[in-house]
């Protein structure tokens, strides 16, 4: 993932937070990070550019999002490399991802249960700036410094 041009990130509906959450975060390491769909257009509108020096990972369970399927699959047909999280090993027919990431989604509620997939983001958040090594760092703390010289969090005055 270190290694493409560009890597796209996308989800819809339930799954849109958790790929929001990991877009937000691992942005700061990567500047090729993409969330598509962004704003009014859809997904294969930003994939059109997607090759083999790309990486889509798409976030999907069951009932599994049409959008985020056809996502998928236009950008395996550009020759883009495929990560899949979800929660089967066959999300639809004839889509082959390059990467299977497998979490459980058992709720005990009518809905899916997002905690599985959250722990492994925050995993492959983990990975990321590791192996991103001391160019990750700096802009992590890059980040940081922009944020407290503009005043970005609130804190309490210190009392004396």
């Amino acid at each position: 993932m270190l290694s493409a041009r560009t890597v796209y990130l996308t989800a819809m509906r339930a799954s849109y937070g958790l790929a929001y959450h990991f877009h937000y975060v691992a942005r700061m390491a990567l500047r090729s990070m993409e969330l598509v769909p962004r704003h009014m257009s859809t997904a294969i509108d930003e994939l059109n550019d997607a090759g083999p020096d790309d990486v889509l990972m798409a976030i999907t369970f069951t009932p599994y999002s049409h959008e985020t399927i056809e996502a998928a699959a236009f950008a395996k047909s550009k020759g883009a490399k495929l990560i899949v999280v979800t929660d089967s090993e066959i999300v639809a027919p004839g889509l082959e991802a390059d990467l299977t990431l497998l979490v459980s989604t058992l709720s005990t509620h009518h809905f899916a249960c997002n905690s599985g997939a959250m722990a492994l983001m925050e995993i492959l958040l983990a990975m990321i700036f590791t192996e991103g090594g001391p160019d990750v760092r700096a802009r992590i703390a890059g980040y940081e410094d922009l944020r407290r010289d503009h005043s970005a969090y609130w804190a309490a005055p210190k009392k004396h």
